[in-house]
């Protein structure tokens, strides 16, 4: 992986909520740099990495954007709120920048799918 990577401001310029198969309705606030195809690859590995062993990094790429990043499920699954959730870290790459490392939070009911409920400290 190079550790050339494009300029990221956390939590600006958030895109509009994309609707997918494992994470609902998940507004992407991690990087204004993610666009919603860099998301679109990246979202099915977050889901692979929450239902995965921890410490374990699942890596994504996107060719055309030349962005890439991995999640790392690093806490186990615990229950709040009757709802599973995990504490994961999502790395970014984008040329020109250092990686950008965001800590984050994701639930799920006993029927839905996986939501990032906090990324950064912040509550989404």
């Amino acid at each position: 992986w190079s550790s050339d990577v494009c300029s990221s401001d956390l939590f600006s310029e958030a895109l509009a909520p994309l609707t997918t198969g494992s994470i609902r309705n998940q507004p992407v606030s991690f990087s204004r740099d993610l666009t919603a195809a860099d998301w679109s690859i990246a979202e099915p590995v977050l889901f692979v990495a929450l239902e995965s062993d921890t410490g374990k990094r699942f890596k994504w790429v996107n060719p055309e954007t030349r962005r890439s990043g991995d999640f790392t499920a690093t806490g186990d699954l615990s229950v709040s709120d009757d709802l599973l959730c995990r504490t994961f870290e999502a790395r970014f790459l984008s040329k020109g920048a250092p990686p950008l490392t965001i800590p984050a939070t994701a639930c799920r009911g006993a029927a839905d799918g996986w939501t990032v409920t906090e990324a950064g400290g912040a509550e989404l």
